[in-house]
């Protein structure tokens, strides 16, 4: 949920929008199960499916996010929005957080109730530090994204005392779910949530990937430059700003090249 100007987004993965055709979509708006139907005024969305041309976004109208922000939902503001191409977000090598609402969690697993809870997920970039390569091949290369590594061998769940060993549920149905930079590098132990920023949003991941013993799954973050290339397509009245705020859009193709 972003704000820009006085217009509100859903940023999502293109084959979301492309398999809700016209229909209705809902957003969950409070910490208990429950779940709010807002009006649509538009979306775009660029969609091949399986490649990194995977990105769109719905208008919501006015009065309907006025209803979305009176529960606990937040529209984030320009400022906590991050316009970073593959390179910058390699160079920072920094931990990323990982939301997303896989079905395996929304429904299936015992004493879970649908629509109760959501993944929050944290990782680093894979080809980074500890993380192996992504094995998630690439279509498109003018495309931004990255790929974060999800490994499925030594989890903890750390709320429980003693921690207990857990297992990461598959990512179908997390599609766009938010990617979020922590701000940690440099910053030692010192994480404030304020320092966190929206960078991309999540399109699929490969299938379980055996790797010197040890159980990985990859996930494919589209990086926002695409997002927001696409609403100044769209919108006459935000280009300018739009452009003002994130010069390098342009390098982020919405278009799938001859």
């Amino acid at each position: 949920l972003v704000k820009i100007l006085s217009r509100y987004f859903i940023l999502t993965a293109g084959h979301c929008i492309s398999a809700a055709g016209s229909g209705k979509i809902v957003v969950g708006v409070l910490s208990r199960t429950h779940c709010f139907v807002p009006a649509l005024c538009r979306n775009a969305y660029r969609c091949d499916y399986g490649t990194e041309h995977d990105f769109g976004f719905w208008e919501v109208p006015a009065v309907d996010a006025s209803t979305i922000k009176l529960t606990d939902r937040i529209f984030l503001s320009e400022t906590q929005i991050a316009i970073l191409t593959h390179n910058e977000c390699m160079a920072r090598d920094d931990w990323m957080i990982l939301g997303g609402y896989p079905g395996e969690i929304a429904v299936g697993q015992t004493g879970v109730k649908p629509g109760a809870r959501l993944l929050a997920y944290s990782t680093i970039l894979s080809g980074t530090r500890e993380a192996p390569v992504s094995t998630i091949g690439r279509v498109h290369n003018g495309h931004h994204v990255v790929d974060l590594w999800v490994p499925k061998t030594g989890n903890l769940e750390s709320t429980v005392s003693p921690p207990e060993p857990i297992s990461i549920p598959s990512l179908s149905g997390a599609s766009g779910g938010g990617c979020w930079l922590t701000g940690l590098k440099g910053k030692g132990a010192a994480w404030l949530p304020q320092d966190m920023q929206l960078v991309g949003i999540h399109s699929g991941s490969c299938a379980e990937v055996v790797i010197n013993n040890e159980r990985h799954v990859f996930a494919r973050e589209i990086l926002l430059g695409h997002h927001l290339n696409l609403i100044a397509h769209e919108y006459e009245d935000l280009r300018q700003h739009v452009a003002s705020l994130w010069p390098s859009i342009n390098e982020f193709p919405i278009e799938i090249s001859p």
